[in-house]
């Protein structure tokens, strides 16, 4: 079992998210904006942090840093809409480990966190080593 961080100001997407989550068996937070985000991120550790790129009261950087701060290893998810996808890639190329594009089926992040062998800085690092010519 994991612990999660689904944030997005979407209520209804958020809540489906966390359900999912919870019933198969992960601990779920969540936060439906940046000022909430902090507040969970300095209050406890994480193992996932799912968020949309797009961040009310804030960006995504900002939480990167406070995830990295508040959570160590954590790994962040960022899910982006093709307008936003910019951004998605972006926040890969600063410390999110992987960005899902909207509408993203539910086991996707499941998928993605399936993918790490230890931990978001391993994970970084033998994936940007083996994209390297």
């Amino acid at each position: 079992m994991r612990s999660f961080l689904v944030i997005d100001e979407d209520g209804s997407a958020r809540a489906e998210i966390c359900q999912y989550l919870g019933d198969i068996g992960h601990s779920v937070s969540q936060a439906s904006d940046y000022r909430e985000s902090l507040a969970l991120l300095s209050s406890r550790r994480y193992d996932v942090v799912i968020s949309n790129v797009r961040v009310r009261g804030g960006d995504i950087r900002g939480l990167l840093e406070a995830a990295r701060r508040g959570s160590g290893d954590a790994a962040v998810i960022v899910h982006a809409d093709v307008a936003s996808i910019h951004e998605g890639a972006e926040a890969v190329k600063d410390a999110a480990v992987s960005v899902v594009l909207d509408p993203f089926s539910l086991p996707e992040p499941i998928f993605q966190v399936g993918r790490w062998p230890v931990s978001a800085s391993r994970w970084k690092a033998a994936t940007s080593s083996s994209l390297m010519p």
